[in-house]
């Protein structure tokens, strides 16, 4: 009994790195782990979208994550996409590196500060994790993208 409170209070974390900075996303959310592939442009999609990927017969939009959140764009040869489910949805987004899983305390989890908050599409960043010497940014995949961005890229709810 005690060791299964232990685990609820924990949760499982996929680490990527976006310049600099260490993010993280529950490990549920994440499906595949590729490297950076091929993608075709859309016309007029917003920056951030460079396109659509064919993974396994599959037709799935890619999110640079980056220009999202107004990063320097630089590829790597550690480049990555990370396949996540945003809305029921198949998603990529693509990050600098992926790092590892890891099992982090809900306690060493911080609320975001309020500056952050204001200043981020829909409430994304969901925390601050404190990992071994390490600041690792939380974010909720599902909050990534605004109600109005989601309904132009019909990524709502599976539909």
């Amino acid at each position: 009994m005690k060791a299964q409170k232990a685990k609820e209070k924990e949760l499982q974390l996929v680490i990527f790195k976006l310049g600099n900075a260490i993010y993280a996303v529950g490990i549920k959310s994440v499906r595949d782990v590729i490297k950076l592939i091929e993608f075709v442009s859309l016309p007029n999609a917003p920056d951030y979208i460079p396109g659509v990927i064919n993974l396994r017969g599959h037709i799935i939009c890619t999110i640079d994550l980056r220009k999202k959140f107004n990063l320097k764009s630089e590829n790597t040869g550690k480049t990555r996409i990370m396949v996540v489910m945003m809305k029921n949805t198949p998603v990529g987004i693509i990050v600098d590196e992926v790092e590892e899983v890891i099992t982090i305390k809900k306690s060493d989890i911080d609320l975001t500060p309020s500056i952050i908050d204001q200043h981020l599409p829909g409430h994304c960043i969901v925390g601050i994790a404190k990992y071994q010497d390490k600041l690792i940014i939380l974010i909720n995949i599902n909050n990534l993208l605004s109600p109005d961005e989601l309904k132009n890229l019909n990524i709502t709810n599976g539909i």
